[in-house]
């Protein structure tokens, strides 16, 4: 009898903040558990430890405050990536949802939003769900992909539109911040193996 070959994949996946406009780092708050506030998330957003394996899927959510005086509104995107990467393949679906929300996901290369003109009041904070799904058929091939996943997270507030629709002289206050998911499979010093088909002969 042959069993089916296996795979298990060391999947680390972190937020990290990037560059901000001037006024972002003290505009909008970011948190892993909705209490503990910093520009950045430093943390991963999944526990580094797991092993995945084709057919996972988890969650985890992070926190977004509006630290400005001002109501705004939260949009998510995820954005485009290099080519050859696991999103390539249609093994790897990312979903999102703000509050409140239904789902929306993706699991193609390029830029797609996943959450929409959330209002966020001034001083007031909105949770942000993420899901990674790896397919429960993925191949060889998409093991030995890596993914750099980025979602752009723009808070921008509502007195920075001008009564015409457009926007006013900038001041720093409209804010946009980048977090980085890094998605590394089989990439230096990530852990992936497969098990080989066993074959077994029956004796008489």
């Amino acid at each position: 009898m042959t069993r089916p070959g296996w795979h298990v994949v060391a999947l680390t996946v972190l937020v990290i903040g990037a560059a901000s406009p001037a006024a972002a780092d003290t505009e909008i708050g970011l948190s892993v558990d909705g209490a503990t506030w910093a520009p950045t998330l430093t943390a991963p957003l999944f526990d580094p430890d797991l092993r995945w394996v084709p057919g996972d899927t988890r969650s985890a959510t992070f926190y977004v405050r509006n630290q400005s005086d001002d109501v705004a509104t939260l949009s998510v995107d995820v954005l485009g990536t290099a080519l050859h990467t696991l999103l390539d393949t249609g093994d790897l679906r990312i979903s999102a949802r703000g509050d409140g929300i239904d789902w929306r996901a993706t699991s193609r290369p390029g830029t797609h939003r996943l959450v929409s003109d959330v209002a966020v009041p001034a001083g007031a904070s909105t949770p942000i769900d993420v899901t990674v799904a790896l397919a429960p058929g993925s191949s060889n091939e998409s093991m030995r992909r890596q993914l750099d996943l980025r979602f752009r997270l723009s808070l921008t507030q509502r007195s920075a539109v001008g009564p015409d629709g457009g926007g006013l002289p900038d001041t720093g206050a409209p804010g946009a911040w980048d977090l980085v998911l890094g998605i590394a499979l089989v990439a230096g010093g990530i852990i992936a193996t497969s098990r080989r088909p066993e074959r077994e002969d029956a004796h008489v």
